[in-house]
């Protein structure tokens, strides 16, 4: 028998071994893992990890044997493979016995790298791997699960009811479970096998669920996961997904697989079912909308509709299983309400009424978490144990830790529960915490806490003081508001409200603070029943102490609420014990009179609607209220009856009573008596108001109050003397309605932040005092005839016609004095008025002095319109005898009215005039080319002046217009665009509304305060257009919007009622929109504001005025705004567009057509959305490329739009944002031009895939992007979709939104293409629009080949570097630089095989390239296969020159690399590990000294290393690659140790390992390959292997550094770019930086050992000094003073290119060839070309080298040049000649103080570096011998002054900070420093003393000294000495000086300094002339007591951003 078994064994195994295989596993660490190979046609390559899961990994195992089940891994955890990628997305069911049965690309098809391969971890668990221990019963206890045959236990982290029903349905003890954590049921033994399970729930193995892996964990027995399984009887339904077992996705099982049910129809009765199925309780709530996330598999039921009594959901009726219209979006959901029968208790507390709250479920008691509990929640515990209404919530185990089960977690009552169970919370058991945290109550009995009033002058105010434990104590008033003083004063019994006080306003209370954060809701009886604290916790001192004031109102059921005063507010009334609110339907001033006269706040009121004061909430409880006037109470006034309406909120009404109580108002110690400090009186006490906010408006208030007139002036900073007394009230706000200062918006009485040096004042406007007369007749032919027009609240309006009669015309005659009788017209008889009609229905007896005291409705109610306003015809006879008439025609001019009460005469003016008889305009445009523009003057105290443009905008220019009668807007221009005007400057900082009738009542500085010149002149353009009544607003495009009206004077909105097509035409013809339109209503542009005046419009058609059409009329309609109308019109308006100049049709100059006039488009702002707009209007493309800076020439004409910015969605450029027609900053220098994209057919692309040949599809419908659904679709399609982009002939479809969700519409859905369509449209489909998806299911396409682009590298040294260049079209062409990082260039070498990182080189490193530039900023993300992916400008798109072409090397960087960062010397740092060619970090997690003595030995740093954890070296980025890392020690690769394997962790940066080596290896340093033994390319020994220096950071102090170790002398000069060739080996240091005192390099500060971006084209090369004056000559000039410069390197003599070759360059060449000290630099080979080779390019000196090759450059033979560009020199001469004024040898002033800097120099204390001139530079002092920076901390002008003083460079200097001269190197010597100016040393000025600072190098202070005299500065261009355009000379360069705040006081220093006298004006925009040159200043604002332009403060010599045309200029006036 045995043989027989063995027989069959070998047979078996030979059969298998003979078999093809075709599936194996490579590289792991036993035969039951490793990399998925696959063998095809006879070649075995790997699977790329896409889609790679469980179940894939399951099937490999299986197929090989090993196990029914296995776990996936990507991102080559076994290590890459080679050869093919194989298969790609497989996507295995689980039934395959061959991966090549699975779904999948197919053989070949892939878009991965090796990086990707999968890998497959099997896993042979014993037939039974899981078991419950320890429970009281088998259905529940810790889970233990075994692996390799060991038992062990689960990790409770992510550990939930999902994970334990899996369990529980393993082992058959139902079908759910809930999770228990913190080793519930005891700690287990042996190993944690599992961690971060999270179970899916369909798992039929714990290990099958997602986990860190088989022993992979950060956890302790402590936390072992238990579970409890429910035995239910099997159904066929469940709940999945929820917090907690009864509630949840409902699923049921149809045919053995589980699915879900749709929501159509889903309601309560359907969940009762399910809950009673599942025996959770007899109700339930239906959810729906996936509430419980999106399940999958099959949708089973839908439209289910049970009745209530069935026992299975099929039985319910439905559509039948699997019938549906749904997505997963649609799954129902369910939540099962059963309250289980449970208790509650207070254990372990001091008395019966405080404890530990325990409550018992399931027979058990156990406690609840304190996690987000709360007094509400302790009330609730109080309430149910009958121990009073409140509680204190204290956490914390305050009354001990509890013992069982934690069994309610994160409770949220609302307060009103009887059980603490129907609390919101997490469920039973379902918690994360411990019994620390054990929750408990403290019971407040109530009312045994008192409250009291203390230190206040009457009962009913003072300091709030409460009784805590007996003790009495204060509130801090912290959040203390009105709210918190009601509910005191209601416990008080002192009145329904109060004012809350703070600041201890009632004196400092002592004792203990006992409340703080008080935030009472107001219905509290308790103060301790306010959400507060708690007792005792606070952050208070007591001089926060609250205070109360009560405020003691009869007892009634009304009151007024959100108001902004006591007299105004919603109107809310008092029914049953509850407030609710009113119905404005009816709701008149009568009613509100009513109102206003039981809360005794007057006689009247006005009544406001549409809820004014917001929307209230509770009871509506009156509507249609109609009250007589006499009633006491709103309830006796006629209405519906309480809570009958049929009203929302949106409808509340509201009410402002007309009168308050007494309070006075002064203005005092003014000049006169319409001046002065405001002063109120409050509590008998006169006070001051504190100018905080205090604004022309609020003074307009004080000056109506005063009867002073109607505007005011406000003024502050006490500018009428300090007051005394208290400080009344502060941050007045105004509205300029109000009759009482009170009743603006402050802070309240006596609350302020405020001294009496900030006391307010005004100034009122004394204005003729007819302007307070109340009536007027306007438009008649004489003065005794008119319109009658009566003032209400400072507004003009009408009187309605209706019941207007002679006696009524008799009172206005009498009125205004123009006889005792009059005539009464009606019907408009003297024309419409505007404004509001603000009387009807008058009936006047015939006595009145006012009409209206006439009975009439009261102001502004009426039912009329302008066509129905009164007139009036006054009778000049009675009784026979002739009644004198004091006004006579010509009394009042322009058009002013004239009144004459008590017969004396006076006008009224018109806008825009003033004046006794309105003789004086007060405003007018002056220089216009016509009478509607110009500059803006005004007219005060007789004298005409101009405005400033501070500020001044569009909204300032209407206001203008709209005075002048000029239209109703206008533009504003600035800067003196109609010419500088004259006399005072009279208003600065205007910042007009819009309403104003006068410019002064705009807020501004006030009159005659400015800080302007007259080149800022405001002027204004008037819009010539009709008086627009219409608009569209809030629409995507100027054709479509909101329909908004204009009526008397204000916009408001069209309700939606019977508004139709025809409305819409009207709209559209009126607008000049085209002929028709449509309809939209339900607010669909957005709910507007303001009046809804039109309603139930009906227009026929052909109406040319909305108000024409039918309608209730205006202001009738009973809408909201969610009802507004709206209009699209179906055309657009003729604009036109072209594009001119360019080489083709689709580029070229933008110009726009304005009033027939074409004109160009400033590019400021000007961007590629603007652009794409453009081409897109122009039919030429979707898209566009702008260009500014005139790129097509300049135009010509106007420019006509700036500052564009389009959305994108614009279809004209004027509907884009922009400053509006003709205003703009710019010349034709900036006009705006464009380059458009011309794509290929717009009806379909491809979207938000990583690659242009995959994407989300999206077709182009009606001009609209949008979507296509899945249903039906599939590879046909996508081959169709891919055929059409010519993305090849085959295409794969992928569903799900793939490419993630698209937006807009879903266009096409169930296409079902054949496959020869060459439009998706043509395929077979729903229709456009038609589907039933959702953008979850959106379609995607990836096209299986991408079009032939090629890409090579081109004259590189090797084959992996090179000029990159592409190929297009089939030709080839280089790529531009611009944007060109290592990122596209490791893309170009991944392309190429050449590695997976590489080094960005630009500048045509590797030679110019020729042929087109294909690709221009290319900005690759790196996972790119294709250069054209990567986001660029497109194809042929740039404006680069070969010059700029871009080149890559490629580093192949291997795997397993390690590096230590950020460490404070290189031999320590954060441990960095190179996998797949991306750095990361380790985890410490078991990190530990033998982990770290690997790092060190690996890196060569020593033996031995000490572990740091927890981030010691700060937090890293990129992937942690390892973790739980267990080194034996003898490994050389860290990825050798024991680890969880590469990615496989659970920690965050913060746990980032790192090491400190305690040793370092011995090193060695060595020259090679020089021509001497003091030159050469530097190499250093590291273990024992010879390598180079990386040039990055490389500098003259490395190079000292390098010759002292090799005693070649004491200094060196660096040379990079391998100046001795390239060596070989490795690049063993990187970024050195010595500080120059080491005695071996790899003590210098580096990126420690091999750790570098380089190549051995950067090796580090050295010369040590020795040198001989012989290295450099001058050859070929006139003398031996000149010539061309040729140095000798290596023997031969060779050039110098002339690139930013300079005097300082120059002045070194002199200096070392003896020939003086000064010299002028010469480019372009002045004295002839040289030949051999061109020795050194973009030399740089200082100018104190004594060495050419020792000034930075860019190294020996390194350069772009050829030998045009040889540099020569011009040496100065030394001749006795001293005629130039300076000491010998020194033919200038700088020259002479070069020398005096290098005089001052070697005298060590302080010397300037690294300027462009001797008298600027970096600020180094001399400290102990060493040479360091100054701090630019508190570095200022004095300071530099100090500098340039002690150096000669002049009396004063400007201080540069922020490393304006290059940052330093060495010691930061000073910080702080603070001359007083008379130093002469700087370490006498004060500073923090030397080497105490907290600065980088990039703080170094700079100095640029300042040497005027009377040469520095001129006037040119003008037409007398005096005036001219101002001109200032810079080393040695006259330049002009920019006008950007320009003004009078910098002109006065400009005429002072040339002997002019101290009065001058500014004058900008280049009046004298553009000057040439260089513009030397910008932004200068002197003082105006400077000696010299450069002392003002300004941006800085020759930092500007200005143009010639912007050049300054000054008028002396001598």
């Amino acid at each position: 028998m045995m043989r027989l078994f063995v027989c069959l064994i070998v047979c078996f195994c030979s059969a298998v071994a003979n078999a093809q295989v075709s599936i194996r596993l490579v590289d792991g660490s036993s035969s039951n893992e490793g990399r998925v190979e696959v063998n095809y046609n006879g070649q075995w390559g790997t699977v790329c990890d896409d889609l790679w899961d469980d179940t894939d990994a399951a099937v490999v195992c299986q197929i090989l044997g090993l196990g029914e089940t296995g776990s996936a891994l990507g991102s080559a955890a076994f290590g890459q493979g080679s050869g093919d990628i194989i298969l790609d997305n497989v996507e295995c069911v689980g039934t395959e016995t061959d991966l090549f049965s699975c779904p999948s690309n197919g053989p070949l098809s892939h878009n991965c790298g090796h990086s990707e391969d999968a890998g497959v971890q099997c896993i042979s668990t014993p037939s039974v791997s899981i078991r419950l221990v320890d429970g009281s019963s088998s259905n529940e206890g810790r889970v233990e699960v075994n692996y390799n045959g060991q038992w062990g236990t689960v990790c409770d982290d992510l550990w939930d009811d999902t994970d334990a029903a899996v369990v529980c349905q393993i082992l058959g003890l139902g079908e759910t479970g809930s999770a228990l954590s913190n080793a519930a049921f005891g700690q287990g033994s042996g190993d944690i096998i599992l961690d971060n399970v999270e179970c899916v729930g369909t798992e039929t193995d714990l290990f099958s669920c997602p986990s860190n892996g088989p022993l992979s964990h950060n956890c302790g027995h402590s936390e072992d996961a238990g579970v409890q399984c429910f035995s239910t009887p099997s159904v066929s339904i469940r709940l999945v997904d929820g917090s907690s077992s009864n509630e949840g996705r409902v699923e049921v099982n149809y045919n053995g697989q589980w699915g879900t049910v749709c929501d159509d129809l889903w309601d309560d009765t359907d969940a009762a079912v399910v809950c009673q199925i599942l025996g959770l309780g007899e109700t339930g709530s239906a959810l729906s909308n996936a509430a419980f996330g999106q399940g999958s598999g099959d949708i089973i039921l839908d439209n289910v509709e049970c009745v209530g009594t069935e026992t299975d959901l099929f039985s319910c009726p439905s559509n039948g299983p699997l019938n549906h219209n749904c997505g997963h979006s649609e799954d129902a959901g369910v939540q099962c309400i059963s309250t289980p029968s449970v208790s509650i208790r207070l254990v372990d507390g001091s008395s019966s009424n405080e404890g530990r709250v325990e409550v018992n479920y399931n027979g058990q008691w156990g406690t609840v978490c304190d996690d987000l509990w709360d007094d509400t929640d302790a009330a609730v515990v109080c309430q149910i144990l009958g121990l009073g209404e409140t509680g204190s919530a204290l956490s914390n185990a305050a009354f001990g830790q509890g013992s069982g089960d934690i069994i309610l977690d994160n409770v949220e009552c609302v307060g009103t529960e009887t059980d603490l169970f129907s609390c919101p919370s997490n469920g039973p058991l379902n918690h994360n915490c411990g019994h620390s945290e054990d929750a408990g109550v403290q019971c407040i009995s109530t009312p045994s806490v008192s409250i009291r009033l203390v230190d206040g002058s009457s009962s009913n105010e003072g300091r709030v003081e409460v009784n805590y434990n007996g003790q009495w104590g204060t509130v801090c008033d912290d959040l203390w508001d009105d709210t918190d003083a009601a509910v005191v004063c209601q416990i008080l019994g002192l009145g329904e409200s109060g004012s809350a006080l703070g600041s201890a306003a009632f004196g400092q209370g002592s004792g203990d603070i006992i409340l703080d954060n008080v935030e009472c809701v107001g219905t509290e009886t308790d103060l301790f029943s306010c959400p507060s604290n708690g007792p005792l916790s606070h952050n208070c001192g007591h001089g926060e102490d609250a205070g109360v004031q009560c405020i003691s109102t009869p007892s009634v059921s009304i009151r007024l609420v959100d108001g902004s005063s006591s007299n105004e507010g919603r109107v809310e009334v008092n029914y049953n014990g509850q407030w609710g609110t009113v119905c404005d339907d009816l709701w008149d001033d009568t009613d509100a009179a009513v109102v206003c006269q039981i809360l005794g706040l007057g006689e009247s009121g006005s009544a406001l609607s549409n809820a004014a004061f917001g929307q209230g909430s509770g009871d509506i409880i009156l509507d249609n209220v109609e009250c007589v006037g006499t009633e006491t109470d709103l309830f006796s006034c006629p209405n519906n009856g309480p809570l009958i309406h049929n009203c929302g909120h949106g409808e509340d009404a509201g009410v402002q009573c007309s009168s308050t109580s007494s309070v006075s108002i002064r203005l005092v110690d003014g000049s006169s008596s319409n001046e002065g400090r405001v002063e109120v009186n409050y509590n008998g006490q006169w006070g001051t108001v504190c100018d905080d906010l205090w604004d022309d408006t609020d003074a307009a208030v004080v000056c109506q109050i005063l009867g002073l007139g109607d505007t005011g002036s406000a003024l502050s900073n006490a500018a009428f003397g300090q007051g005394s007394g208290d400080i009344i009230l502060d941050n007045v706000e105004c509205v300029g309605t109000e009759t009482d200062l009170f009743s603006c918006p402050n802070n309240g009485p006596l609350i302020h932040n405020c001294g009496h040096g900030e006391d307010a004042g005004v100034q009122c406007s004394s204005t003729p005092s007819a302007l307070t007369a109340s009536i007027r007749l306007v438009d008649g032919s004489s003065s005794n005839e008119g319109r009658v027009e009566v003032n209400y609240n400072g507004q003009w309006g009408t009187v309605c016609d209706d019941l207007w009669d002679d006696t009524d015309a008799a009172v206005v005659c009498q009125i205004l004095g123009l006889g005792e009788t009059g005539s009464a017209l009606s019907n408009a008889a003297f024309g419409q008025g505007s404004g509001d009609i603000i009387l009807d229905n008058v009936q006047c007896v015939g006595t009145e002095t006012d009409l209206f005291s006439c009975p009439s409705n009261g102001p502004l109610s009426h039912n009329c319109g302008h066509g129905e306003d009164a007139g009036v015809r006054c009778n000049s006879t009675s009784s026979g005898t002739v009644s004198r008439n004091p006004c006579s025609n010509s009394f009042c001019h322009n058009g002013g009215s004239c009144i004459a009460p008590a017969d004396l005469p006076m006008c009224i003016c018109q806008l825009g005039f003033s004046g006794e008889f309105c003789q004086e305009p007060s405003i007018r445009l002056v220089d216009g080319s016509s009478n509607n523009e110009g500059r803006v003057e005004v007219n005060y105290n007789g004298q005409w002046g101009t405005v400033c443009d501070d500020l001044w905008d569009d909204t300032d220019a209407t206001v203008v217009c709209q005075i002048l009668g000029l239209g109703e807007t206008g533009s504003a221009l600035g800067s003196a665009a109609f010419g500088q005007g004259s006399g005072d400057i009279i208003l600065d900082n205007v910042e007009c509304v819009g309403t104003e009738t006068d410019l002064f009542s705009c807020p501004s500085n006030g009159p005659l305060s400015h800080n302007c010149g007259h080149g800022e002149d405001a002027g204004v353009q008037c819009s010539s257009t009709p008086s627009a009544s219409l608009r569209l607003v809030d629409g995507s495009s100027s054709n479509e919007g909101r329909v908004e009206v204009n009526y008397n004077g204000q916009w408001g909105t069209v309700c939606d009622d019977l508004w139709d097509d025809t409305d819409a035409a009207v709209v559209c013809q009126i607008l000049g929109l085209g002929e028709s339109g449509s309809a939209l209503g339900s607010a669909a542009f957005g709910p507007g504001s303001g009046d809804i005046i039109l309603d139930n419009v009906e227009c026929v058609g052909t109406e040319t005025d909305l108000f024409s059409c039918p309608s209730n009329g205006p202001l009738s309609h009973n809408c909201g705004h969610g009802e507004d109308a709206g209009v699209q019109c179906s055309g657009t308006p003729s604009v036109s567009i072209r594009l001119v100049d360019g080489s083709s049709s689709n580029e070229g100059r933008v110009e726009v057509n304005y009033n027939g006039q074409w004109g160009t488009v400033c590019d400021d702002f000007w961007d590629d959305t603007d652009a794409a707009v453009v081409c897109q209007i122009l039919g030429l493309g979707e898209s566009g490329s702008a260009l500014g800076s005139a790129a097509f020439g300049e135009g010509s004409g106007d420019i006509i739009l700036d500052d564009v910015q389009c959305v994108g969605t614009e279809t004209d450029l004027f509907s884009c944002p922009n400053n509006g027609p003709l205003n703009h900053n710019c010349g034709h220098g900036e006009d705006a031009g464009v380059q458009c994209i011309s794509t290929s057919s717009g009806a379909i692309r491809l979207v938000d895939g990583s690659s242009s040949n995959e994407g989300r599809v999206e077709v182009n419908y009606n001009g609209q992007w949008g979507t296509v659904c899945d249903d039906l679709w599939d590879d046909t399609d996508a081959t169709v979709v891919c055929q059409i982009l010519g993305l090849g002939e085959t295409g794969s479809a992928l569903g799900s939104a793939a490419f993630g969700e698209g937006s807009g519409d879903i266009i096409l859905d169930n296409v079902q293409c054949v496959g020869t369509e060459t439009d998706l449209f043509s395929c077979p489909s729903n229709g456009p629009l038609s589907h039933n998806c959702g953008h979850g299911e959106d379609a995607g396409v990836q096209c299986s080949s991408t079009p032939s682009v090629s890409i090579r590298l081109v004259d590189g040294s090797s084959s992996n570097e090179g000029r990159v260049e592409v190929n297009y079209n089939g030709q080839w062409g280089t790529v531009c630089d611009d944007f060109w990082d290592d990122t596209d260039a490791a893309v170009v070498c991944q392309i190429l095989g050449l590695g997976e990182s590489g080094s960005a080189l630009g500048s045509a490193a590797f030679g110019e390239g020729s042929g087109d530039i294909i690709l221009d900023d290319v900005q690759c993300v790196g996972t790119e296969t294709d250069l054209f992916s990567c986001p660029n400008n497109g194809p042929l798109n740039h404006n680069c020159g070969h010059r700029e072409d871009a080149g890559v090397q490629c580093i192949s960087t291997p795997s397993g690399a390690i590096r230590l960062v950020d460490g404070s010397s290189s031999n320590e740092g954060r441990v960095e590990i190179n996998y797949n060619g991306q750095w990361g970090t380790v985890c410490d997690d078991l990190w530990d000294d033998t982990d770290a003595a690997v790092v060190c030995q690996i890196l060569g740093l020593g033996e031995t290393g000490s572990a740091l954890g927890s981030a010691a070296f700060g937090e890293g980025s990129g992937d942690i690659i390892l973790d739980n890392v267990q080194c034996v020690g003898t490994e050389t690769d860290l990825f050798s140790c024991p680890s969880n394997g590469p990615l496989s962790h659970n920690c965050v940066h913060a746990e980032d390992a790192g090491v400190q080596c305690i040793s370092t290896s011995s090193a060695s340093i060595r020259l090679v390959d020089g021509s001497s033994s003091i030159e050469g390319r530097v190499e250093v020994n590291y273990n024992g292997q010879w390598g180079t220096v990386c040039d990055d950071y490389w500098d003259d102090t490395d190079a000292t550094v390098v010759c002292q170790i090799l005693g070649l002398g004491e200094s060196g000069s660096a040379l990079g770019s391998a100046a001795f060739g390239q060596g070989s080996g490795d690049i063993i240091l990187d970024n050195v930086q010595c500080v120059g005192t080491e005695t071996d390099l790899f003590s210098c500060p580096s990126n420690a050992p091999l750790s570098h971006n380089c190549v051995h084209a950067e090796d580090a090369g050295v010369q040590c000094i020795s040198t001989s004056s012989g290295a450099i000559r001058l050859v070929d000039g006139s003398s031996s003073n000149e010539g061309r410069v040729e140095i000798n390197y290596n023997g031969q003599w060779g050039t110098v290119c002339d690139d930013q070759w300079d005097d300082t360059d120059a002045r070194v060449v002199c200096q070392i060839l003896g020939i003086g000290e000064t010299a002028s630099a010469l480019g372009s080979a002045a004295f002839g070309e040289g030949s051999g080779d061109i020795i050194l390019d973009n030399v740089q000196c200082t100018g104190t080298e004594s060495n050419l090759f020792s000034c930075p450059s860019n190294g020996p033979l390194s350069h772009n040049c050829v030998h045009a560009e040889d540099a020569g020199v011009q040496c100065g001469s030394t001749s006795s000649d001293n005629s130039s004024g300076y000491p010998f040898g020194y033919n200038s002033e700088s020259s002479y103080h070069y020398a005096l800097l290098n005089v001052s120099q070697t005298l060590g204390a302080i010397r300037l570096v690294d300027g462009s001139s001797g008298n600027e530079g970096r600020v180094e002092i001399e400290y102990n011998g060493q040479w360091g920076t100054v701090c630019d901390d508190l570095w200022d002008d004095t300071d530099a002054t100090v500098v340039c003083q002690i150096l000669g460079l002049g009396e004063s200097g400007s201080a540069l900070r922020n490393a304006a001269f290059g940052q330093g190197s060495g010691d930061i010597i000073l910080d702080d420093v603070q001359c007083v100016g008379t130093e002469t040393d700087l370490f006498s000025c004060p500073s923090n003393g030397p080497l105490s600072h907290n600065c980088v190098h990039a703080e170094d202070a700079g100095v640029r000294c300042i040497s005027t005299s009377s040469e520095s500065i001129r006037l040119v261009g003008g037409q007398s000495i005096n005036e001219g355009r101002v001109e200032v000379r810079y080393d040695g360069q006259w330049g002009t000086v920019c006008d950007d705040l320009w003004d009078d006081a910098d002109a006065a220093v400009v005429c002072r300094a040339l002997g002019f006298g101290d009065t001058a004006a500014a004058i900008g925009q280049a009046m004298f002339g553009e000057g040439t040159n260089k513009i030397v200043l910008d932004n200068v604002e002197c003082l105006g007591n400077e000696a010299d332009l450069f002392a003002c403060p300004s941006n800085g010599p020759l930092i500007h951003d200005c143009r010639h045309y912007e050049d300054a200029g000054v008028l002396c006036y001598v």
